[in-house]
């Protein structure tokens, strides 16, 4: 059967095109009248979606954290008792040989 794999996405959301939602209706037992459209990460231009395929142990992943400031992302597998720390301006390939390097 198919396994499951965990993976994060950085989405570049400068080419989207955004409008305001004047409400989105009432919840009182009836479906709601102004849903904005959903957009699925597929939809988008695919120079704007970078995925990173994760180690098998980061699929019960319990905590994720970005740091804007520094260009990173950090996951926190709690049975693993693993961090991992992505730099998400980096491209994958880059990553790969830094962790060449390091070992």
């Amino acid at each position: 059967g198919a396994s499951a794999s965990a993976t994060v996405a950085l989405v570049d959301l400068t080419e989207c095109q955004f409008s305001a939602v004047p409400q989105l209706g009432g919840f009182s037992g009836s479906s709601p009248t102004c849903w904005p459209d959903s957009q699925c990460l597929s939809s988008l231009p695919a120079a704007s979606v970078r995925r990173r395929s994760l180690p098998e142990s980061y699929i019960w992943a319990s905590a994720v954290r970005s740091m804007a400031s520094r260009g990173v992302l950090s996951v926190y597998a709690w049975r693993a008792r693993r961090l991992l720390t992505l730099d998400v301006e980096a491209e994958e390939d880059e990553d790969d040989e830094n962790e060449e390097d390091a070992a």
